[in-house]
């Protein structure tokens, strides 16, 4: 049979046996053959959602085809978004309070026959906060010299605030995410003297006193 083939592809055009002996299957097959379609997910709101710092409760409405019976997998990429429970058409879902002072974002996707949906979700960030670990106010010595006074923060592990003084007697301010050091210059007279030195974190301003001794009245002690 298959010589016969060859002879007969020998005898016409390879396109006129193929039409006379395919192209009727072909057309039989693409006619019989249903064309399937993953159904649509919608979601009927905006694409992003927003929290204050506090956090709370939160909720996703979606819409499914009729007859689709698909559950869509639902996942977020980040931890302080838990307690992800899908209702049957609307998503509800936890965020945990924001303690850091810059705001964060993360993602809700809906996975439906490996078709994706993001929500953004957006919150804000908490009030900036700074606590001196060290007394305040500062004491320092008339003879002066450098002082240093440590601090927790929430502005982030990696940022520093921004420290500044306008007191001539104070400079070679350096500060760290965890640390201010600067330099106290001798008293020379016999008053105590007192700066106050602005540590602004995330737009707030925290006052930091310094308090220095009066000098040694030589003459009183002769």
């Amino acid at each position: 049979e298959r010589q016969v083939q060859l002879q007969r592809l020998q005898q016409g055009t390879p396109y006129a046996y193929i039409y006379r002996n395919f192209y009727p299957q072909l057309r039989y097959a693409a006619a019989h053959t249903e064309i399937w379609y993953a159904p649509l997910l919608t979601i009927p709101r905006p694409d992003s959602v927003a929290f204050a710092a506090q956090g709370g409760q939160g909720a996703i409405s979606y819409a499914r085809e009729e007859n689709d019976k698909a559950v869509p997998t639902i996942s977020a990429n980040a931890e302080w978004i838990g307690n992800i429970v899908d209702n049957g058409g609307q998503i509800s879902f936890s965020v945990e309070p924001n303690a850091i002072a810059q705001s964060r974002q993360a993602t809700i996707t809906l996975n439906h026959y490996d078709n994706l949906s993001t929500i953004c979700v957006e919150q804000q960030a908490a009030e900036p906060v700074v606590e001196f670990v060290d007394r305040v106010p500062v004491a320092v010595d008339a003879i002066g010299g450098r002082t240093a006074v440590s601090f927790v923060t929430n502005l982030g592990e990696a940022v520093a605030p921004v420290v500044s003084c306008d007191a001539e007697w104070i400079g070679d301010i350096n500060v760290t995410p965890k640390r201010i050091s600067f330099t106290v210059q001798s008293n020379k007279i016999t008053e105590p003297r007192m700066a106050v030195m602005k540590v602004e974190c995330a737009g707030k301003v925290f006052d930091l006193p310094i308090n220095q001794q009066a000098a040694v009245d030589k003459n009183s002690t002769e």
